[in-house]
């Protein structure tokens, strides 16, 4: 191609993406019924999971998981890595051992790896999955970019912005010409046919200048940390976003994630996500605790940071009040946490990625993805 094809509309991009008789397959909508809350009305909700870090769970363990939820129907498997495991050889992994479950990247940060190095992991992932992936892209922040890969975090939403680009023309089999303000690139193609011309790129945006640019750019929207009251500057960002580059926000597909446990023990429960709340705000990045201080918990995250800079751990989690808990997940019997998605369903989310908390158990775990299952 000589030039960048009009952008498509969502259908005929899935189409394009999917193929019409896998994303028949693929998606499959769960429909929420019988809540006395909901009452007569009917509300379709994709359910994914995703898991960012191998928290307590051995490998097998993992790998057995996820395979059964492939089975029970789940939309989508999200990994991540940070300082875990490389995400790209645990999807590769998975898009042997599934067959239907898309496989999403959550997220690769745009600092560690090129650009070219990222487009050929994610048309290899794509061919090995048959069409799967699902590309979750991200600007992280300083404490993975500069602490862990010894990398300047210099100008990191440009460099998402040409990121983006560069996939795009590589993945559409262009020969690549960019001559960006943080990156060049010029005179080569990739040596393989991709599966697709364009694999959907997901942004993991936090903050409006990021959710607004994800608007622009992006086939997806994925952030973490989600009160869906807190959620409207979100969404006025993101359709900004959209407007501004001639798009409708009705081609991004909303995909925020809440922490979940089904549970007859909600004490326990709530401890569980306490100390994994505390541990992403505290320990991984700054964009997490700020995310939570625009949802009205400024003064917590204040307190929290405070304590956990000063290693006083124990305190720091307890300083994620029950308050702060309730707004960032759901947890209890089925029907309370299906009631949950169902009205973050009808406040816009067009999938819901379900978060274990990392302290809960192989047997907890199955036992929330069991419960929840589409089919």
């Amino acid at each position: 191609p000589n030039g960048r094809p009009a952008p498509p509309s969502m259908l005929d991009y899935q189409d394009s993406c999917y193929g019409r008789e896998r994303r028949a397959r693929s998606e499959r909508l769960y429909t929420l019924s019988g809540s006395p809350k909901l009452g007569a009305r009917y509300l379709s909700m994709q359910i994914g999971l995703k898991f960012t870090g191998p928290g307590t769970l051995p490998r097998a363990d993992a790998v057995e998981l996820f395979a059964r939820a492939d089975r029970l129907g789940y939309h989508s498997l999200w990994m991540g890595e940070r300082f875990a495991p490389d995400l790209f050889l645990g999807l590769a992994e998975m898009a042997f051992r599934t067959e239907h479950i898309l496989l999403g990247s959550a997220v690769v940060n745009v600092f560690s790896r090129t650009p070219a190095a990222v487009a050929t992991a994610a048309v290899s992932l794509d061919q090995m999955s048959g069409g799967r992936l699902l590309l979750g892209l991200g600007v992280s922040g300083r404490v993975v970019v500069e602490d862990w890969h010894g990398l300047p975090f210099r100008r990191p939403y440009q460099r998402l912005r040409e990121y983006v680009e560069i996939i795009r023309q590589i993945v559409g089999g262009w020969r690549v010409q960019h001559e960006g303000e943080v990156l060049r690139l010029g005179g080569h193609a990739i040596e393989v046919t991709p599966l697709r011309d364009r694999i959907p790129i997901y942004v993991g945006a936090l903050g409006p200048k990021a959710v607004r640019l994800t608007g622009e750019i992006a086939d997806g929207w994925t952030p973490v940390l989600n009160a869906p009251e807190a959620m409207a500057g979100d969404f006025e960002a993101l359709r900004a976003g959209a407007e501004s580059a001639g798009r409708s926000v009705d081609d991004i597909v909303v995909a925020p994630d809440v922490l979940v446990l089904v549970t007859d023990d909600k004490p326990a429960a709530r401890e569980m996500i306490r100390a994994t709340m505390a541990r992403s705000m505290g320990g991984r990045g700054a964009y997490f605790g700020a995310r939570a201080a625009r949802a009205g918990f400024a003064e917590e995250v204040g307190r929290m940071t405070e304590l956990w800079q000063a290693r006083r751990r124990d305190e720091a989690i307890a300083a994620i009040t029950d308050e702060m808990v309730d707004a960032f997940s759901l947890y209890g019997s089925r029907e309370e946490i299906l009631e949950g998605i169902g009205q973050r369903a009808a406040a816009g989310w067009d999938v819901t990625l379900i978060r274990l908390p990392a302290r809960a158990s192989a047997a907890q775990m199955a036992e929330t993805i069991e419960a929840l299952a589409p089919r």
